[in-house]
């Protein structure tokens, strides 16, 4: 004759059978089959941009590859803040992934306290998949200079050099703050809205430098009244060959960049992140894709999981250092 405990062993047996089969080596080959549905990558930006550029550009050949659509959703808005907290809260299946430009992620947290998300907490970095130098761009209307030593020389000379920048809080900003961190040159910052005005401001001789990403500033260059003269990257930039870099110029802690990369929600498994890496890593070896990206000003790169992790982490650190030395604050 059973007792009630005898049943009860024999329910909660049942229950832990059961259990096991759901969550035991059946769930941890769950991911086996990925992707088997489309892929949504979001861009916190509008169509057109750099980051919408990179990002279509290696969609269509992971679609191909991986033989699955992936869906490119531009979802603009808060300086790509919707989009991040979107897909933060996304379901972690490794079917809503967002690709993001480091300022959004490194830079934001030591300038906005309300962001609503940590990135580095919230979301999982997957692959970086680009790279963007920025070039330092001179007014021949307001200085001399046909070098980086020479305009350093100039600047220091100056009361103060009047620079240009896309915005307050910008990555051309904290390059602003950096070099006059990193030369010696006092500068007085003149935020615009856009590159563009940024340029005409140069042309016009309103202000003196700007830092521009390289991408932009080769579609902006169309005047003879400004000069480039150093770029920020490890290497030269394929937009501007002739151009030395920061490093070569005596000048090694402004090597900087803006990454791009792929992101996932935090929870997402690490087989399923795994296989979106391989996948994303094998579309920037395709030719095609190289020669895209490198036309559009972008260095591509295709990391490993770790290595964007550490980039991610070490720009973080980096820019809340050089928000402090300009005297900004998370608010």
């Amino acid at each position: 004759m059973n007792t009630p405990r005898k049943s009860w062993l024999r329910l909660a047996s049942a229950a832990m059978a059961a259990a096991a089969l759901a969550f035991g080596p059946a769930a941890a080959h769950a991911d086996d089959g990925f992707p088997n549905r489309p892929i949504r990558l979001v861009v916190g930006f509008g169509p057109g941009t750099s980051v919408d550029i990179v990002a279509r550009i290696v969609a269509a050949k992971v679609q191909a590859l991986a033989k699955q659509a992936v869906i490119v959703e531009n979802k603009p808005g808060a300086g790509s803040l919707i989009a991040l907290k979107e897909v933060a809260r996304a379901n972690p299946d490794g079917y809503t992934l967002i690709i993001a430009a480091m300022p959004n992620i490194s830079i934001a947290p030591s300038i906005n306290a309300d962001l609503g998300l940590d990135p580095e907490r919230d979301l999982a970095p997957v692959v970086g998949i680009a790279d963007s130098d920025l070039v330092l761009v001179v007014s021949e209307k307001r200085n001399p200079a046909t070098t980086l030593q020479e305009f350093v020389d100039w600047g220091k000379k100056q009361k103060s050099v009047f620079y240009g920048t896309l915005g307050a809080g910008t990555l051309g900003h904290f390059g602003g703050v950096l070099f006059s961190d990193t030369t010696g040159i006092k500068i007085d910052l003149v935020h615009y809205k856009a590159a563009s005005d940024s340029y005409i401001g140069l042309v016009n001789g309103d202000v003196q430098a700007t830092l521009l990403a390289s991408s932009v500033a080769a579609s902006q260059l169309r005047s003879g009244s400004v000069r480039v003269l150093a770029s920020t990257g490890a290497a030269r930039s394929p937009s501007f060959p002739d151009v030395p870099t920061f490093k070569e110029s005596n000048f090694p802690d402004m090597q900087f960049g803006a990454w791009y990369g792929i992101f996932a929600p935090a929870k997402t498994p690490a087989g399923i992140l795994e296989k979106i890496n391989a996948e994303f890593v094998a579309a920037t070896r395709d030719q095609e894709v190289r020669s895209k990206m490198e036309a559009a000003g972008f260095s591509v790169t295709g990391t490993t999981r770790a290595d964007f992790a550490r980039a991610v982490h070490d720009d973080t650190v980096r820019w809340a250092k050089v928000a402090k030395s300009a005297g900004l604050s998370a608010n």
